[in-house]
């Protein structure tokens, strides 16, 4: 059974800190925010290839220029 994962919430993506090593920040179905220790947040989609059926990591663009409802919508698109 998969994992239930919380949406984001705008001000959670606003705030979320650096911390000492990258983290990632989980909106569901594949969407990821990772934020890397020098402050970048950056959305990434974890996507398994039809074909193949190796994952990767598909990015989306970075927060802020990308928000989080585009973010939304472009995971939407690439699935």
């Amino acid at each position: 059974m998969a994992h239930a994962t919380s949406r984001l919430s705008d001000s959670q993506v606003k705030h979320a800190k650096p911390k000492q090593s990258e983290y990632c920040l989980a909106d569901g179905g594949g969407l990821n925010l990772r934020v890397l220790a020098i402050g970048t947040k950056t959305w990434l989609l974890n996507y398994q290839r039809p074909g193949t059926k190796k994952r990767t990591n598909i990015s989306l663009g970075p927060y802020p220029e990308v928000t989080l409802a585009a973010a939304r919508d472009l995971r939407l698109e690439a699935r």
